[in-house]
């Protein structure tokens, strides 16, 4: 009861159930195929998102690249794409956006820290929100890696945002 009361008062209390890395990995890769049009067909616009990124990261962990659940490389893409292909370009915005959009449901920033798993999420957040970053510092909170990110805003206001980036839970063998 104690661990709850602290993860709650540290903004953490939703915390996730343990995962399987290997089924987390083999979602990660059925749902690459399907975005990509192999495989099961899957809709980026009914998405996991969440459950998505958490296996990207059991995946990258695992020495795998997993650059499909990069927020600001679908941007990019899609900002590429933007006048040649515009299904396509389409299809890289609704995934960035409900990558990012996960990631801005797990929170608020602040006493409820946004939960995200590396620092290239931080990243997509800030430049999604048009914050520049200028500094971060890290901290543990009720066994919680937490970043703390200064930025200033267009009109160059400070902005502090918080962030989760605790490693996905494993289940034990």
């Amino acid at each position: 009861m104690r661990a709850l009361l602290a993860l709650a008062l540290a903004g953490c209390a939703t915390v996730a159930a343990p995962v399987d890395p290997d089924v987390e990995r083999a979602f990660y890769l059925q749902t690459v195929d399907g975005l990509q049009g192999h495989g099961q067909p899957v809709d980026p616009a009914h998405l996991d998102y969440q459950r998505f990124r958490q296996a990207a990261q059991l995946t990258r962990a695992d020495g795998q690249p997993a650059d499909f659940a990069d927020a600001g490389g679908h941007l990019e893409r899609a900002r590429a794409l933007h006048f040649d292909d515009g299904r396509a370009a389409t299809f890289h915005e609704t995934v960035a956006l409900g990558l990012l959009q996960s990631i801005l449901d797990s929170g608020d920033g602040g006493e409820r820290p946004w939960r995200v798993f590396d620092v290239r999420e931080e990243e997509a957040v800030a430049a999604f929100l048009d914050l520049k970053v200028e500094g971060r510092s890290s901290s543990t909170r009720a066994g919680h890696t937490i970043d703390v990110v200064e930025c200033r805003d267009p009109r160059g206001s400070p902005r502090r945002i918080v962030f989760d980036v605790s490693p996905p839970r494993v289940k034990k063998p």
